[in-house]
């Protein structure tokens, strides 16, 4: 009787049944070896199912007859009909491992799969029946190691010769595990699913990333690879081994790369570095991903999986400006309100860093016109944009002017405003760490091509 999807049931010899809440049928368990064997392999059952839902399993029982129970199956969507069938296995006389052997490898070699790795487990509770059995056992399960597959021997309630004759003559190296209760084999169990899913390299992977259409991917000399680039149509290989194409159908830029291996969690990550820019036409923003997802995955031998969404900050030109119009609006609200001398004083360079902002940010306009990056309608926008917003900021000036006027008994502002500006060496400081502080982002023409060493975002 096994628990499976919030329902008990039962295997009568035939089929499976259910039990009912109101039901008053007694159903009787035995607690034996083989009952400790079946609930552990269908824990680990369970667990490669959710773990690694590609994989494929099968089942042969042995006695004195091999018996295929189950051909190899993608668990992850037979997950419940294997662990009925691993359920409803019952003990018969007579051992003779090798016939179990026997039909692994047939499944195996009929259902090979190019680079992806594969495995035996064998568990007993006996030795061989005979020596002809144990002979026989040997040779398969030589014939097994010579085509590559790992086998693992689980082994209960063993004598000592019987543990090192499966160590030594069955087992791959390393993977004979002997077990003295049935709490133990179901610790192997688990151990040995975490071994298969986690710690072995996964080859032959295709990796395809692609890039959201608001960044470009830039080649090894910082030059944007656009869809009219120089032999784009054949795709542009760079030096971390990735190659640049463009969808056809979708206009989509994506870079693979094929052939990968991806080492285990214990050996390290899969990691290639790409440049990416944000396109001249696009204005910026925060937690901005620079991938589309779930078109951006790995493909394995396992499954398919969907690349994480590394995520940027892209400075946004009205963004920086906006960003210093809220600064210099809380300085002179401090000034004004409280009297605040110190924030009053660093109105006017603020001012100024603003002043030099809306500047750059027109020619910033212009050049992208000439580029036929932008248009004249929209230009006119951002330019009354601009007005508004550097307006605002001389108001500002002059609000904290008069802070500054009012504490030195100065009824000048203008004329105040103008000695601010050509005394001081705090007024230059103030102002360096305002324009340090507030700088656009970088026009694509002006980009310096990458220097040896720079670490390239992802």
């Amino acid at each position: 009787m096994i628990y499976l999807n919030g329902k008990w049931i039962y295997y009568n010899g035939t089929s499976w049944n259910n039990v009912n809440d109101s039901s008053t049928e007694t159903v009787y368990t035995i607690d034996s070896s083989l009952t400790g064997l079946k609930e552990a392999a269908s824990a680990f059952t369970t667990s490669m199912a959710a773990s690694s839902t590609n994989s494929r399993i099968g089942i042969a029982t042995f006695n004195y007859v091999g018996n295929l129970v189950s051909g190899l199956t993608t668990i992850g969507t037979n997950k419940d009909e294997l662990v009925k069938k691993i359920s409803s296995i019952y003990a018969s006389a007579g051992t003779s491992p090798q016939l179990g052997l026997e039909l692994a490898l047939e499944q195996l070699e009929k259902n090979n799969q190019e680079n992806v790795p594969r495995y035996v487990i064998l568990f007993t509770d006996g030795a061989p029946s005979s020596k002809d059995d144990k002979a026989a056992s040997e040779l398969q399960a030589q014939k097994l190691k010579e085509k590559g597959i790992t086998v693992y021997t689980i082994g209960l309630k063993l004598n000592d010769n019987t543990k090192k004759w499966l160590e030594d003559n069955i087992a791959s190296k390393g993977c004979a595990y002997p077990a003295s209760s049935v709490d133990e084999l179901k610790t192997i169990f688990k151990n040995i699913q975490t071994t298969i899913t986690h710690d072995q390299d996964m080859k032959n992977a295709q990796i395809k990333d692609v890039i959201d259409p608001r960044f470009v991917i830039l080649d090894d000399s910082g030059n944007p690879i656009t869809s009219n680039y120089s032999g784009i149509d054949k795709g542009i290989t760079l030096k971390n081994g990735g190659t640049v194409y463009y969808d056809k159908t979708t206009g989509n830029q994506y870079i693979v790369w094929n052939e990968q291996t991806i080492p285990n969690s214990k050996n390290g990550k899969w990691k290639k570095p790409i440049t990416v820019k944000a396109k001249d036409d696009y204005i910026g923003g925060n937690d901005v991903p620079t991938n589309i997802s779930p078109d951006s995955m790995i493909h394995t031998g396992y499954g398919d999986a969907v690349l994480p969404q590394p995520k940027v900050n892209v400075k946004a030109e009205l963004k920086v400006m906006s960003n210093a119009l809220c600064e210099i609006l809380d300085l002179t609200t401090k000034a004004l309100l409280f009297g605040d001398m110190r924030a009053a004083t660093h109105v006017e360079p603020l001012e100024e860093v603003i002043d030099h902002l809306r500047d750059t940010i027109k020619d910033n306009h212009i050049r992208r016109l000439q580029n036929s990056r932008c248009t004249i309608e929209l230009g006119f926008v951002l330019s009354d944009l601009l007005t508004t917003l550097e307006r605002i900021s001389d108001h500002c000036s002059n609000i904290a002017g008069c802070v500054i006027e009012v504490a030195h008994n100065c009824l000048d502002l203008h004329d105040y405003l103008g000695r601010v500006k050509k005394s001081g060496e705090d007024f230059d400081a103030y102002y360096a760490m305002y324009l340090n502080r507030y700088q656009l982002p970088t026009p694509e023409d002006d980009v310096p091509p990458p220097t040896e060493g720079d670490a390239p975002a992802t």
